[in-house]
């Protein structure tokens, strides 16, 4: 929404307007009389633009990576199970005050006289769709949440009513809320938007965001019991949005490397999108400066989002099979980055690659160490170096130049058409039709692997003919290479409680385990200075062991306090903070935070 999302500053004083008598008996300036308002489309558009501006995801690269393997940040409260009560604070007024505009547009604009009745039907669906989207993200923190479908008022004195102190719905009946809000907003929707309004919510956005609500549902973080009439329930909403979604033109991009690592835009794959734009001032975002290496942005530090070693082992090998099978598999520690998933080399930057940032087609990655011993290494990149000896190129764009990686405008992909594919792939496993599953996971490797010559046997020992056990750890193994950096390994761990069980033999818990780096030293043979005399002239398939010693695997430097222990199923659903309580008497806490509410109730 380019051409829509510059009038945020006129919105704002739509949000509660009326008319205002003075002493010339005129409307403010900055103003608009409310009934005109929902008596306009045009009016009306503004306002729900507003809306998206503040309820869109914002870019989310980095947003939980640092809460599970996937890198490391700021957030070892998460990771080492320190949270408070306190802690996660997403159940705000903040958060209700979005509910109470959404609820005031749908309760206006059907009785405001605007005539333009297919104007108000899209206006409708795409709040009854942002309305979903709120509720989602309370009811996957807390379980059951207070559900405020109309507009509130407090009493004259200014004390609020006693309709106003909600109780805590049941997650059940919370879950049953958004689907039909996301229901009627695919009814109410088209199937696409013209340029112009391109980021805009569709039907397929929203039964693609039913489908993942109702995995979730499925899953062992609300499905303690693994009742499969949830699963199949998640099974036929995902099928229903991938039908829907190839309809309406949908599908996978025909390449994973253009589509992340040329940032690639306004492609079949994406379905829900939050659009930046570089040009305009608000409208853009940092995260390349950060995660770029330092001589690469603007003034980063390169610390962002840097892939641990967990994550790098985690892709697979050229030919489909995971790098722990060491007998079919080919893979070497020691060369790690050979015969790599395609996916590898778009996600992950390491020591002595190449990667074309701004403009500079031949710079090379350097992340290595030198110095005599352990205990007096200096990183090449001096003190603005990668955590863990790897950068993450995906979502980086190289055509941006290093003074721009402050102002950019890469889009936000929240949910593209592969994650429907894995949603739907989990669930027909878990329903027993497994060889649909393997036709899904088929699909997004063979995309990966277009145009290599080991597409033929990319998929490794994943067969149509797997267990439902086999399958699943494969399907979470695609899953956390595939939609690596986008938001989704950490949820992914806590739904199905993987931080506190083990999914299955290859899959052991992340809890007593620690996420590692890697240590690349320069061998004895040149000096530092000798070697960066001669390093950026090397070609690619240089003689790295002539240069390089073994590398170490640092076990301990990234969680120096203490192996990952992420409290499950205590952090499945977190604490209502003090202050809500305070504030509403009515409101339960939550089990396992010292309160009786229980979030598994339907």
């Amino acid at each position: 929404m380019k051409n829509h999302i510059a009038y945020r500053g006129i919105v704002a004083a739509l949000l509660l307007v009326y008319s205002c008598e003075g002493v010339l008996d005129k409307d403010p300036y900055d103003s608009v009389p409310e009934e005109q308002v929902w008596a306009n489309t045009g009016l009306s558009n503004l306002y729900l633009n507003n809306l998206y501006v503040q309820i869109l995801p914002s870019f989310g690269a980095s947003a939980t990576s640092s809460m599970c393997d996937e890198t490391v940040g700021e957030n070892d409260d998460y990771v080492y199970g320190t949270l408070t009560a306190e802690s996660v604070d997403d159940f705000s007024s903040d958060t209700y005050a979005k509910i109470r505009k959404i609820n005031i547009l749908l309760e206006r604009i059907d009785n405001g006289g605007n005539e333009d009745a297919e104007g108000i039907r899209l206006i409708k669906g795409q709040a009854l769709f942002l309305r979903a989207w709120v509720y989602w993200g309370l009811v996957n923190l807390y379980g059951g949440v207070p559900l405020v479908m109309n507009t509130q008022s407090l009493s004259v004195s200014g004390e609020p009513t006693p309709q106003i102190l909600v109780k805590r719905s049941k997650t059940g009946v919370c879950i049953d809320s958004i689907v039909r809000d996301l229901d009627l907003a695919a009814a109410y929707l088209p199937n696409r938007w013209d340029d112009a309004n391109y980021g805009r919510i569709t039907r397929g956005a929203a039964l693609a965001l039913k489908g993942r609500v109702l995995l979730f549902w499925a899953s062992p973080q609300f499905n303690v019991f693994d009742k499969q009439e949830r699963w199949l329930r998640a099974y036929e909403a995902n099928s229903s949005a991938i039908d829907t979604l190839l309809k309406d033109g949908y599908g996978l991009h025909p390449s994973f490397t253009e589509l992340f690592n040329d940032c690639k835009e306004k492609t079949n794959e994406a379905i829900f999108v939050r659009v930046y734009d570089a040009s305009i001032a608000g409208y853009e975002h940092g995260y390349d400066n950060g995660a770029r290496p330092a001589p690469q942005s603007m003034n980063g530090s390169g610390t962002t989002n840097n892939p641990t070693w967990n994550l790098v082992s985690a892709f697979p090998m050229s030919n489909g099979y995971p790098t722990t099978d060491s007998i079919n598999s080919g893979y070497r520690s020691i060369s790690y980055w050979k015969s790599r998933d395609p996916r590898f080399y778009a996600t992950v930057a390491y020591n002595a690659s190449t990667w074309p940032l701004s403009g500079e087609q031949r710079y090379r990655i350097w992340t290595y160490y030198y110095g005599s011993g352990a205990g007096t290494l200096v990183s090449t990149e001096g003190s603005r170096h990668t955590n863990t000896g790897f950068y993450c190129k995906k979502y980086i764009n190289p055509a941006i130049l290093k003074a721009n990686t402050g102002k950019v405008g890469t889009d936000w992909m929240e949910i593209r058409f592969t994650e429907v594919l894995l949603n739907f792939a989990e669930c027909a496993n878990e329903t027993g039709n497994t060889a649909e599953a393997y036709s899904s996971v088929e699909q997004i490797r063979k995309r990966a692997w277009a145009g290599s010559p080991d597409i033929a046997s990319c998929m490794g020992n994943i067969s149509p003919g797997m267990s439902k056990e086999a399958m699943r750890e494969a399907i979470m193994r695609e899953r956390q290479v595939e939609l690596a950096f986008e938001n989704k390994r950490y949820w992914d761990l806590r739904r199905r409680n993987m931080f506190e069980k083990p999914l299955g033999e290859n899959t052991p818990a992340l809890n007593g385990t620690r996420r590692l780096m890697w240590e690349e030293k320069l061998g004895s043979t040149y000096t530092e200075n000798q070697f960066k005399n001669m390093r950026d002239g090397f070609e690619e398939n240089f003689n790295y062991a002539t240069y390089f010693d073994r590398p170490r695997l640092d076990t301990t430097k990234l969680d120096p306090k203490q192996a990952i222990s992420y409290p499950q199923p205590k952090y499945n659903f977190f604490a209502i903070p003090q202050t809500n309580l305070d504030k509403n008497p009515n409101l339960e806490q939550t089990s396992g935070w010292g309160g009786t509410f229980d979030p598994l109730a339907e």
